[in-house]
């Protein structure tokens, strides 16, 4: 069964999280709170759903599916990577 070190899963939830709540900021919509609370969860729980959905793919189309849903995080990841970034920065 496919499954990412737990250590991989709280990173990706952290980072996908905080680059989510950019993009809402590109918005002109804030995430705080309690609508932040239910986007971990929500992120957390598509994390752990796509990970049974991927072990049920065929082992040679595992890699594909991994690698796409890779580069999607890792753009989402960015914007994260990039909201805390900023955040550490003294005003």
């Amino acid at each position: 069964m496919f499954q990412l070190p737990p250590e991989l899963k709280a990173l990706a939830i952290a980072l996908l999280t905080q680059g989510i709540k950019a993009l809402v900021e590109l918005f002109g919509k804030t995430l705080e709170g309690k609508a932040a609370a239910v986007v971990a969860v929500v992120v957390a729980a598509i994390v752990f759903l796509g990970e049974g959905i991927i072990g049920l793919l065929p082992p040679e189309t595992q890699e594909q599916v991994v690698a796409i849903l890779s580069a999607l995080a890792s753009l989402l990841a960015a914007f994260g990577i990039h909201r805390f970034y900023v955040g550490l920065k003294p005003a």
